[in-house]
């Protein structure tokens, strides 16, 4: 039986000060401000912004982009109807498109736009994890903590212990992110899902198009079955996210370790500068 080594009483006091500090920033409550790492946000020109504050703005400009509108509205005139000589520089590379005859041709539009916005707002679901957790990694108060418990520990030699992989994932909170990115999206199929399977928002026999005011009722039509649609899988990708890093990661495994593991003098010695 290993004998249990002593531990100094400076020692000690700096391990229950990084045990508070540590619960601190947990909390979120560390001096110098809040990092709001439960929160998913993306950089946007150099801003941060929620992900629904993101995604409202790119589901508009993406139903805008659809080259149905412009066929519908005549922003595409029939040169054969203008007298004399047609204006024909860009004819060899103007897109024809043919105005659509039945709410039925939009669907191509519709699930492709689906499509985009999905690929769209997981890959930034991904940054935004990263960023939280960069976001609780560079606040001054967190590296604080680190740098004074870099002092008391060697990350070198922690590196080779299995037991001390929690303690390379404080040092370095962005370790986690592919770990807690792939249960995320785990948890989020069945969103994924119904968006995957999202319905026409339309009766696609229906073929009237006989003024503007339709064509502008179907355009908010579209954008709000996206926006219901995917509001829902913004909010469940920050619930699910707060879940994993702040109740089972960090309240739930990384904080019990902190509290008994390096209390441990015998672990404390195999790590120790």
């Amino acid at each position: 039986m290993q004998k249990e080594r002593s531990m100094s009483p400076a020692l000690a006091s700096a391990i229950q000060e990084f045990q508070r500090t540590m619960t601190m920033a947990v909390a979120d409550t560390l001096p110098g401000g809040k990092s709001e790492y439960q929160k998913l946000k993306i950089k946007q020109q150099d801003e941060d912004v929620s992900l629904w504050q993101w995604l409202e703005g790119q589901i508009a400009a993406e139903v805008l982009r659809w080259p149905e509108w412009g066929a519908l509205m005549g922003q595409q005139p029939d040169q054969s109807k203008q007298q004399g000589k047609a204006f024909d520089r860009y004819s060899g590379i103007r897109k024809k498109v043919q105005a659509p005859s039945s709410f039925a041709d939009f669907n191509e539009s519709f699930r492709t736009t689906a499509d985009t916005l999905l690929r769209q707002t997981m890959d930034n679901i991904g940054k935004a994890v990263i960023y939280s957790l960069r976001r609780l990694e560079n606040h001054a108060g967190y590296q604080t903590m680190v740098t004074q418990l870099r002092k008391l520990i060697s990350v070198d030699k922690a590196g080779n212990i299995p037991e001390a992989l929690p303690l390379l994932d404080i040092c370095q909170p962005t370790r986690l992110a592919s770990d807690i990115t792939d249960t995320l999206v785990q948890r989020l199929q069945d969103e994924i899902k119904a968006i995957e399977e999202l319905a026409y928002p339309y009766d696609q026999n229906k073929s009237n198009f006989a003024n503007l005011a339709i064509v502008l009722r179907l355009q908010v039509q579209i954008k709000a079955t996206y926006q219901d649609r995917f509001s829902r899988l913004v909010a469940a990708a920050e619930k699910k996210f707060s879940t994993i890093l702040h109740n089972e990661v960090l309240q739930g495994e990384i904080l019990p370790w902190v509290r008994s593991t390096l209390l441990d003098s015998n672990f404390l010695h195999k790590i120790a500068r």
